[in-house]
Protein backbone atom coordinates (compact mmCIF):
# COMPACT_ATOMS: atom_id res chain seq x y z
CA UNK A 1 0.00 0.00 0.00
CA UNK A 2 1.29 3.54 -0.72
CA UNK A 3 1.29 4.65 2.91
CA UNK A 4 3.78 1.88 3.75
CA UNK A 5 6.28 3.35 1.29
CA UNK A 6 5.89 6.79 2.85
CA UNK A 7 6.35 5.21 6.25
CA UNK A 8 9.64 3.73 5.08
CA UNK A 9 10.83 7.22 4.15
CA UNK A 10 9.84 8.43 7.61
CA UNK A 11 11.81 5.66 9.26
CA UNK A 12 14.85 6.56 7.17
CA UNK A 13 14.57 10.10 8.46
CA UNK A 14 14.72 8.75 11.99
CA UNK A 15 18.02 7.07 11.23
CA UNK A 16 19.58 10.41 10.33
CA UNK A 17 18.66 11.79 13.73
CA UNK A 18 19.75 8.85 15.86
CA UNK A 19 18.47 7.95 19.29
CA UNK A 20 18.01 10.68 21.90
CA UNK A 21 20.91 11.15 24.26
CA UNK A 22 20.48 10.78 28.00
CA UNK A 23 20.31 13.79 30.24
CA UNK A 24 23.28 14.25 32.52
CA UNK A 25 21.00 14.08 35.56
CA UNK A 26 19.57 10.70 34.57
CA UNK A 27 20.64 7.58 36.44
CA UNK A 28 19.87 4.07 35.17
CA UNK A 29 19.03 0.97 37.22
CA UNK A 30 18.65 -2.59 35.94
CA UNK A 31 18.39 -5.58 38.27
CA UNK A 32 19.98 -7.72 35.55
CA UNK A 33 23.03 -5.46 35.11
CA UNK A 34 26.58 -6.41 36.20
CA UNK A 35 27.65 -5.25 39.65
CA UNK A 36 30.28 -2.84 38.29
CA UNK A 37 27.90 -0.28 36.76
CA UNK A 38 27.93 3.42 37.63
CA UNK A 39 24.41 4.25 36.40
CA UNK A 40 25.54 6.52 33.57
CA UNK A 41 23.87 4.50 30.77
CA UNK A 42 21.68 1.42 30.44
CA UNK A 43 24.80 -0.56 29.54
CA UNK A 44 26.44 0.64 32.77
CA UNK A 45 23.30 0.61 34.92
CA UNK A 46 23.39 0.19 38.67
CA UNK A 47 21.99 -3.22 39.61
CA UNK A 48 21.02 -1.75 42.99
CA UNK A 49 18.24 0.80 43.33
CA UNK A 50 19.66 1.86 46.68
CA UNK A 51 23.00 2.72 45.03
CA UNK A 52 21.21 4.87 42.46
CA UNK A 53 19.20 6.73 45.09
CA UNK A 54 22.36 7.38 47.09
CA UNK A 55 23.95 8.91 43.99
CA UNK A 56 20.91 11.02 43.05
CA UNK A 57 20.99 14.73 43.78
CA UNK A 58 18.11 17.21 43.54
CA UNK A 59 16.67 17.24 40.03
CA UNK A 60 17.92 13.77 39.12
CA UNK A 61 15.69 11.24 37.35
CA UNK A 62 16.27 7.57 38.20
CA UNK A 63 15.04 5.25 35.42
CA UNK A 64 14.45 1.69 36.61
CA UNK A 65 14.14 -1.35 34.33
CA UNK A 66 11.64 -4.14 34.93
CA UNK A 67 12.48 -6.52 37.75
CA UNK A 68 12.09 -6.91 41.50
CA UNK A 69 14.01 -4.66 43.87
CA UNK A 70 13.95 -5.72 47.51
CA UNK A 71 14.40 -3.47 50.49
CA UNK A 72 13.12 -0.24 51.97
CA UNK A 73 13.93 2.91 49.98
CA UNK A 74 14.03 6.61 50.78
CA UNK A 75 13.44 8.80 47.72
CA UNK A 76 15.42 12.02 48.31
CA UNK A 77 13.85 15.45 47.97
CA UNK A 78 13.35 16.61 44.36
CA UNK A 79 14.33 13.22 42.89
CA UNK A 80 12.10 11.51 40.30
CA UNK A 81 11.91 7.70 40.33
CA UNK A 82 10.47 6.19 37.14
CA UNK A 83 9.75 2.49 36.52
CA UNK A 84 8.25 0.29 33.80
CA UNK A 85 11.17 0.39 31.35
CA UNK A 86 12.90 -2.23 29.29
CA UNK A 87 16.64 -1.70 29.49
CA UNK A 88 17.51 0.45 26.48
CA UNK A 89 14.36 2.58 26.37
CA UNK A 90 15.03 6.22 25.55
CA UNK A 91 11.65 7.85 26.22
CA UNK A 92 9.13 7.59 29.03
CA UNK A 93 6.41 6.83 26.49
CA UNK A 94 8.24 3.65 25.46
CA UNK A 95 7.71 2.03 28.84
CA UNK A 96 4.87 -0.34 29.72
CA UNK A 97 4.10 -0.29 33.44
CA UNK A 98 2.00 -3.46 33.26
CA UNK A 99 4.10 -5.64 30.95
CA UNK A 100 7.47 -4.43 32.25
CA UNK A 101 6.55 -4.68 35.92
CA UNK A 102 9.01 -2.87 38.18
CA UNK A 103 8.39 -4.16 41.69
CA UNK A 104 9.50 -2.62 44.97
CA UNK A 105 9.16 -5.39 47.55
CA UNK A 106 9.29 -4.93 51.31
CA UNK A 107 9.52 -8.67 51.96
CA UNK A 108 6.64 -8.37 54.47
CA UNK A 109 8.97 -7.01 57.17
CA UNK A 110 9.80 -3.37 56.30
CA UNK A 111 8.26 -0.20 54.91
CA UNK A 112 8.84 0.03 51.17
CA UNK A 113 9.07 3.80 50.55
CA UNK A 114 9.72 7.03 52.42
CA UNK A 115 9.01 10.04 50.18
CA UNK A 116 11.05 13.23 50.36
CA UNK A 117 9.64 16.67 49.61
CA UNK A 118 8.93 17.20 45.89
CA UNK A 119 9.95 13.62 45.09
CA UNK A 120 8.11 11.70 42.36
CA UNK A 121 7.44 7.95 42.18
CA UNK A 122 5.98 6.92 38.82
CA UNK A 123 5.37 3.44 37.40
CA UNK A 124 5.97 0.92 40.21
CA UNK A 125 4.25 -1.90 42.01
CA UNK A 126 4.78 -1.31 45.73
CA UNK A 127 4.12 -4.55 47.56
CA UNK A 128 4.49 -6.52 50.77
CA UNK A 129 5.51 -3.61 52.94
CA UNK A 130 5.01 -3.81 56.69
CA UNK A 131 5.43 -0.98 59.18
CA UNK A 132 4.61 0.12 62.70
CA UNK A 133 3.31 3.52 63.79
CA UNK A 134 2.47 5.91 62.33
CA UNK A 135 1.68 3.47 59.50
CA UNK A 136 2.27 3.44 55.77
CA UNK A 137 3.48 -0.08 55.05
CA UNK A 138 3.74 0.79 51.37
CA UNK A 139 4.76 4.44 51.60
CA UNK A 140 5.18 7.19 54.18
CA UNK A 141 4.73 10.87 53.27
CA UNK A 142 5.40 13.31 56.11
CA UNK A 143 5.22 16.97 55.11
CA UNK A 144 6.12 18.20 51.64
CA UNK A 145 4.53 17.65 48.26
CA UNK A 146 5.49 14.25 46.86
CA UNK A 147 3.86 12.76 43.74
CA UNK A 148 2.72 9.16 43.31
CA UNK A 149 1.63 8.38 39.75
CA UNK A 150 0.89 5.22 37.76
CA UNK A 151 1.57 2.93 40.73
CA UNK A 152 -0.03 -0.14 42.26
CA UNK A 153 0.03 -0.67 46.04
CA UNK A 154 -0.56 -4.36 46.72
CA UNK A 155 -0.67 -6.46 49.90
CA UNK A 156 0.93 -3.94 52.23
CA UNK A 157 0.31 -4.10 55.99
CA UNK A 158 0.87 -2.32 59.28
CA UNK A 159 1.36 -3.58 62.81
CA UNK A 160 0.37 -0.24 64.38
CA UNK A 161 -0.86 3.15 63.25
CA UNK A 162 -3.02 3.65 60.15
CA UNK A 163 -2.69 3.48 56.41
CA UNK A 164 -1.66 -0.05 55.47
CA UNK A 165 -0.67 1.15 51.99
CA UNK A 166 -0.05 4.89 52.44
CA UNK A 167 0.16 7.23 55.42
CA UNK A 168 0.17 11.00 54.88
CA UNK A 169 0.85 13.26 57.87
CA UNK A 170 2.92 15.98 59.54
CA UNK A 171 6.70 16.12 59.58
CA UNK A 172 8.78 16.77 62.71
CA UNK A 173 8.23 20.53 62.38
CA UNK A 174 4.46 20.12 62.38
CA UNK A 175 4.06 20.86 58.67
CA UNK A 176 1.35 18.83 56.95
CA UNK A 177 1.82 17.13 53.59
CA UNK A 178 0.24 17.96 50.24
CA UNK A 179 0.91 14.96 47.96
CA UNK A 180 -0.61 14.24 44.55
CA UNK A 181 -1.69 10.61 44.05
CA UNK A 182 -2.83 9.96 40.48
CA UNK A 183 -3.63 7.07 38.12
CA UNK A 184 -2.92 4.49 40.82
CA UNK A 185 -4.34 1.31 42.37
CA UNK A 186 -4.62 0.35 46.04
CA UNK A 187 -5.62 -3.31 46.24
CA UNK A 188 -5.65 -5.98 48.99
CA UNK A 189 -3.88 -3.90 51.62
CA UNK A 190 -4.28 -4.50 55.36
CA UNK A 191 -5.62 -8.02 55.02
CA UNK A 192 -2.46 -9.69 56.35
CA UNK A 193 -2.43 -8.09 59.81
CA UNK A 194 -6.16 -7.21 59.79
CA UNK A 195 -5.35 -3.53 60.31
CA UNK A 196 -6.25 -0.64 58.03
CA UNK A 197 -7.15 1.69 56.54
CA UNK A 198 -5.67 1.44 53.03
CA UNK A 199 -4.88 5.19 52.91
CA UNK A 200 -4.79 7.46 55.95
CA UNK A 201 -4.43 11.25 55.79
CA UNK A 202 -4.23 13.53 58.84
CA UNK A 203 -3.18 17.13 59.47
CA UNK A 204 -2.64 17.42 55.70
CA UNK A 205 -4.12 18.29 52.32
CA UNK A 206 -3.33 16.16 49.27
CA UNK A 207 -5.07 15.36 45.99
CA UNK A 208 -6.28 11.89 45.00
CA UNK A 209 -7.14 11.86 41.30
CA UNK A 210 -8.18 8.88 39.16
CA UNK A 211 -7.39 6.36 41.89
CA UNK A 212 -8.96 2.91 42.41
CA UNK A 213 -9.17 1.62 46.00
CA UNK A 214 -10.43 -1.98 45.99
CA UNK A 215 -10.63 -4.97 48.35
CA UNK A 216 -8.77 -3.42 51.28
CA UNK A 217 -9.17 -4.00 55.00
CA UNK A 218 -11.36 -1.41 56.79
CA UNK A 219 -11.85 1.96 55.08
CA UNK A 220 -10.48 2.79 51.66
CA UNK A 221 -9.52 6.39 52.49
CA UNK A 222 -9.54 7.68 56.08
CA UNK A 223 -9.40 11.43 56.83
CA UNK A 224 -8.89 13.06 60.22
CA UNK A 225 -7.45 15.99 62.18
CA UNK A 226 -8.10 18.94 59.92
CA UNK A 227 -7.56 17.53 56.43
CA UNK A 228 -8.40 19.54 53.32
CA UNK A 229 -7.95 16.61 50.97
CA UNK A 230 -9.27 16.80 47.39
CA UNK A 231 -10.71 13.55 45.99
CA UNK A 232 -11.81 13.47 42.35
CA UNK A 233 -12.49 10.90 39.62
CA UNK A 234 -11.70 8.05 42.02
CA UNK A 235 -13.44 4.78 42.84
CA UNK A 236 -13.85 2.98 46.16
CA UNK A 237 -15.04 -0.61 45.85
CA UNK A 238 -15.31 -3.77 47.92
CA UNK A 239 -13.47 -2.49 50.99
CA UNK A 240 -14.40 -4.17 54.28
CA UNK A 241 -15.27 -0.83 55.92
CA UNK A 242 -16.39 2.33 54.16
CA UNK A 243 -15.19 3.76 50.89
CA UNK A 244 -14.27 7.08 52.52
CA UNK A 245 -14.27 7.88 56.24
CA UNK A 246 -14.33 11.48 57.55
CA UNK A 247 -14.42 11.61 61.32
CA UNK A 248 -14.00 15.16 62.62
CA UNK A 249 -15.39 18.67 62.16
CA UNK A 250 -11.97 20.18 61.46
CA UNK A 251 -11.58 18.04 58.32
CA UNK A 252 -12.96 19.77 55.20
CA UNK A 253 -12.32 17.60 52.12
CA UNK A 254 -13.85 17.86 48.64
CA UNK A 255 -15.34 14.80 46.96
CA UNK A 256 -16.26 15.14 43.30
CA UNK A 257 -17.10 12.70 40.50
CA UNK A 258 -16.22 9.64 42.59
CA UNK A 259 -17.74 6.17 42.57
CA UNK A 260 -18.75 3.73 45.31
CA UNK A 261 -19.70 0.06 45.15
CA UNK A 262 -19.66 -2.98 47.40
CA UNK A 263 -18.09 -1.43 50.50
CA UNK A 264 -19.25 -3.58 53.42
CA UNK A 265 -20.32 -0.98 55.99
CA UNK A 266 -21.17 2.16 54.02
CA UNK A 267 -20.28 4.36 51.08
CA UNK A 268 -19.02 7.09 53.38
CA UNK A 269 -18.72 7.79 57.09
CA UNK A 270 -19.37 11.38 58.17
CA UNK A 271 -18.63 12.40 61.77
CA UNK A 272 -20.17 9.39 63.48
CA UNK A 273 -22.83 8.54 60.88
CA UNK A 274 -22.55 5.87 58.19
CA UNK A 275 -24.07 6.92 54.86
CA UNK A 276 -25.39 3.95 52.92
CA UNK A 277 -27.32 5.95 50.30
CA UNK A 278 -25.75 7.93 47.49
CA UNK A 279 -28.19 10.79 48.02
CA UNK A 280 -26.84 11.21 51.55
CA UNK A 281 -23.30 11.50 50.21
CA UNK A 282 -24.13 14.04 47.50
CA UNK A 283 -26.13 16.12 50.00
CA UNK A 284 -22.90 16.92 51.85
CA UNK A 285 -21.69 20.46 51.22
CA UNK A 286 -18.36 19.20 49.87
CA UNK A 287 -19.66 16.31 47.70
CA UNK A 288 -20.86 16.66 44.08
CA UNK A 289 -21.66 14.39 41.14
CA UNK A 290 -20.68 11.13 42.83
CA UNK A 291 -22.14 7.87 41.49
CA UNK A 292 -22.57 4.22 42.47
CA UNK A 293 -23.17 0.84 40.80
CA UNK A 294 -21.23 -2.12 39.48
CA UNK A 295 -18.08 -0.66 37.87
CA UNK A 296 -17.85 -3.56 35.42
CA UNK A 297 -14.09 -3.99 35.63
CA UNK A 298 -12.74 -6.49 33.12
CA UNK A 299 -11.01 -8.87 35.56
CA UNK A 300 -10.02 -7.38 38.92
CA UNK A 301 -8.87 -10.80 40.19
CA UNK A 302 -5.97 -10.40 37.75
CA UNK A 303 -5.54 -6.67 38.49
CA UNK A 304 -7.23 -5.84 35.18
CA UNK A 305 -9.21 -2.73 36.09
CA UNK A 306 -9.90 -1.74 32.50
CA UNK A 307 -13.55 -0.92 31.85
CA UNK A 308 -16.08 -2.94 29.90
CA UNK A 309 -18.05 -0.95 27.29
CA UNK A 310 -21.11 -0.75 29.58
CA UNK A 311 -19.23 0.55 32.64
CA UNK A 312 -20.86 3.53 34.41
CA UNK A 313 -17.36 4.97 34.96
CA UNK A 314 -16.90 5.83 31.26
CA UNK A 315 -17.04 9.60 30.64
CA UNK A 316 -18.29 10.08 34.24
CA UNK A 317 -15.34 12.14 35.50
CA UNK A 318 -14.58 15.82 35.34
CA UNK A 319 -11.79 17.23 33.19
CA UNK A 320 -9.36 18.70 35.71
CA UNK A 321 -6.72 21.12 34.35
CA UNK A 322 -3.24 19.74 34.87
CA UNK A 323 -4.33 16.10 35.12
CA UNK A 324 -2.21 13.43 33.43
CA UNK A 325 -2.89 13.16 29.70
CA UNK A 326 -2.11 9.42 29.67
CA UNK A 327 -3.63 6.78 31.92
CA UNK A 328 -1.72 4.09 33.82
CA UNK A 329 -1.71 1.86 30.70
CA UNK A 330 -0.40 4.61 28.42
CA UNK A 331 -3.77 5.32 26.79
CA UNK A 332 -4.80 8.85 25.91
CA UNK A 333 -7.07 10.59 28.42
CA UNK A 334 -10.23 12.72 27.99
CA UNK A 335 -11.87 10.52 25.34
CA UNK A 336 -15.41 10.35 24.06
CA UNK A 337 -15.83 6.76 25.20
CA UNK A 338 -19.62 6.78 24.85
CA UNK A 339 -19.42 8.34 21.37
CA UNK A 340 -21.75 11.22 22.21
CA UNK A 341 -19.61 13.98 20.70
CA UNK A 342 -18.16 15.15 24.04
CA UNK A 343 -14.82 14.03 25.47
CA UNK A 344 -14.82 13.46 29.24
CA UNK A 345 -12.29 11.72 31.43
CA UNK A 346 -13.32 8.39 32.98
CA UNK A 347 -13.38 7.63 36.70
CA UNK A 348 -10.42 5.53 37.82
CA UNK A 349 -6.87 5.00 36.54
CA UNK A 350 -7.72 3.39 33.17
CA UNK A 351 -9.46 5.23 30.32
CA UNK A 352 -11.86 3.35 28.04
CA UNK A 353 -11.10 3.92 24.36
CA UNK A 354 -12.65 3.03 21.04
CA UNK A 355 -9.17 2.78 19.51
CA UNK A 356 -6.14 0.89 20.81
CA UNK A 357 -2.90 0.21 18.95
CA UNK A 358 -0.52 -2.69 19.47
CA UNK A 359 2.73 -3.83 17.87
CA UNK A 360 2.89 -7.39 16.57
CA UNK A 361 6.37 -8.74 15.81
CA UNK A 362 9.94 -7.75 16.65
CA UNK A 363 10.81 -4.16 15.70
CA UNK A 364 14.20 -4.71 14.11
CA UNK A 365 15.84 -3.46 10.92
CA UNK A 366 14.85 -5.69 8.01
CA UNK A 367 11.78 -7.12 9.75
CA UNK A 368 8.15 -6.56 8.91
CA UNK A 369 5.94 -5.83 11.91
CA UNK A 370 2.22 -5.21 12.10
CA UNK A 371 0.40 -2.33 13.72
CA UNK A 372 -2.79 -3.84 15.09
CA UNK A 373 -5.88 -1.76 15.87
CA UNK A 374 -8.73 -2.67 18.17
CA UNK A 375 -11.85 -0.94 19.41
CA UNK A 376 -14.87 0.28 17.44
CA UNK A 377 -14.42 -2.18 14.58
CA UNK A 378 -14.93 -0.78 11.09
CA UNK A 379 -14.51 2.88 12.04
CA UNK A 380 -12.37 4.91 9.59
CA UNK A 381 -8.92 5.79 10.91
CA UNK A 382 -6.01 8.13 10.23
CA UNK A 383 -2.49 7.50 11.50
CA UNK A 384 0.17 10.01 12.49
CA UNK A 385 3.76 8.76 12.18
CA UNK A 386 6.25 11.01 13.94
CA UNK A 387 9.86 11.02 15.02
CA UNK A 388 9.24 12.47 18.47
CA UNK A 389 6.69 12.61 21.24
CA UNK A 390 5.21 16.09 21.66
CA UNK A 391 6.84 18.01 24.50
CA UNK A 392 3.38 19.30 25.41
CA UNK A 393 0.47 17.13 24.20
CA UNK A 394 -2.39 19.15 22.74
CA UNK A 395 -6.10 18.51 23.13
CA UNK A 396 -8.45 18.11 20.17
CA UNK A 397 -12.13 18.49 21.14
CA UNK A 398 -14.00 15.17 20.85
CA UNK A 399 -10.77 13.32 20.03
CA UNK A 400 -8.57 13.56 23.14
CA UNK A 401 -4.89 14.39 23.52
CA UNK A 402 -2.42 14.07 20.64
CA UNK A 403 1.01 12.93 21.85
CA UNK A 404 2.79 12.44 18.52
CA UNK A 405 4.85 15.49 17.51
CA UNK A 406 3.19 16.32 14.19
CA UNK A 407 5.95 18.78 13.39
CA UNK A 408 8.29 15.81 12.86
CA UNK A 409 5.86 13.48 11.11
CA UNK A 410 3.19 12.84 8.54
CA UNK A 411 -0.49 11.87 8.64
CA UNK A 412 -1.54 8.87 6.56
CA UNK A 413 -4.73 7.21 5.47
CA UNK A 414 -4.99 3.85 7.26
CA UNK A 415 -7.13 0.76 7.38
CA UNK A 416 -10.32 0.75 9.44
CA UNK A 417 -10.29 -0.10 13.15
CA UNK A 418 -10.07 -3.84 13.71
CA UNK A 419 -7.38 -4.52 11.12
CA UNK A 420 -3.60 -4.90 11.25
CA UNK A 421 -1.32 -3.16 8.75
CA UNK A 422 2.15 -4.50 7.82
CA UNK A 423 5.06 -2.09 8.20
CA UNK A 424 8.42 -2.93 6.62
CA UNK A 425 11.37 -1.63 8.64
CA UNK A 426 14.21 -0.65 6.29
CA UNK A 427 17.60 -2.33 6.60
CA UNK A 428 20.40 -0.32 8.12
CA UNK A 429 18.48 1.40 10.90
CA UNK A 430 20.44 1.19 14.16
CA UNK A 431 19.06 -0.28 17.37
CA UNK A 432 17.51 2.44 19.50
CA UNK A 433 15.95 4.26 16.55
CA UNK A 434 12.44 5.26 17.54
CA UNK A 435 9.23 6.26 15.80
CA UNK A 436 5.81 7.15 17.23
CA UNK A 437 2.46 5.97 15.88
CA UNK A 438 -0.83 7.49 17.03
CA UNK A 439 -4.17 6.96 15.39
CA UNK A 440 -7.45 8.84 15.29
CA UNK A 441 -10.70 7.02 14.56
CA UNK A 442 -14.21 8.37 14.31
CA UNK A 443 -17.12 9.64 12.29
CA UNK A 444 -18.70 13.03 11.71
CA UNK A 445 -20.16 12.97 15.24
CA UNK A 446 -17.49 11.37 17.45
CA UNK A 447 -13.83 10.43 17.53
CA UNK A 448 -11.09 8.95 19.73
CA UNK A 449 -7.33 9.27 19.66
CA UNK A 450 -5.37 6.10 20.36
CA UNK A 451 -2.58 5.39 22.76
CA UNK A 452 0.76 6.70 21.42
CA UNK A 453 2.72 3.64 20.26
CA UNK A 454 6.36 4.62 20.76
CA UNK A 455 8.40 1.93 18.99
CA UNK A 456 12.12 1.48 19.66
CA UNK A 457 14.10 -0.72 17.28
CA UNK A 458 15.95 -3.61 18.90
Amino acid sequence: MPHCNRLGLSLLLVATLGAPTSAQSRIYVDAAAPTSGDGSTWAKAFPSLQSALSAAGPGAAVWVAQGTYSGGFTVPASVTLVGGFRAGDTRVTQRDVGDNATILDGGDFQRVLVLGNASVVDGFFVQRGRAGAPGGGGALCLGGSAVIRNCGFLANNITAGRGSALYVGRDSSGRGADPLVENSLFVDNGNGTKLGHAIDVEYSAGTFRNVTVDRNRDNGLHLQNGCTTRIVNSTFTNNSGRGVCHIDAATQPTLSHCHFFGNTIALLHYRGVDYTQLAQVNALSYATNNIEGDPRYTDPSKLDYSLQPNSPLIDAGTNVPGAATLDVDGNSRWLDGKRTGTANIDIGPIEFSNLYLDLLGTPKAGNTVRIDSDGATGTPMLMAVALQVAATPFFLPQLGFVHADLGTGIVLGWANVGTAVPVAIPNGLPAGTAVVFQGVAGTATWGNSSDPLDVRLQ
